[in-house]
């Protein structure tokens, strides 16, 4: 076999508490009719493990309706904003906390 791989056996392993998916499975889930079930199972097995999953790359509506149906704790995306320097993203949350 070549190529890369992932062994599963070692999932019970991690000590990770948030798995963040990057924007690539959101991209794929679009043009495949078997990719948003590959999605879903990573998503369910990190809510079994107690991993709370992050969904990375949301840039549009259907990708945030994507991400929260499946069960994404939380998205990060261009939907939401650009990126951002430290200063003004310290700004940004300073002034949702008020």
């Amino acid at each position: 076999m070549s190529g890369r791989y992932s062994s599963l056996s070692y999932l019970h392993q991690f000590l990770a508490s948030y798995i963040r998916l990057d924007r690539s499975f959101f991209a794929g889930a679009d043009s495949s009719k078997t990719f948003p079930a590959v999605i879903s199972g990573i998503v369910q097995i990190a809510q079994n493990l107690g991993i709370q999953v992050i969904s990375g790359g949301v840039e549009s509506l259907a990708n945030q309706q994507f991400a929260r149906s499946i069960g994404c704790n939380f998205d990060q995306g261009y939907y939401y904003a650009q990126p951002q320097t430290a200063t003004r993203a310290a700004e940004i949350l300073e002034a949702h906390r008020e």
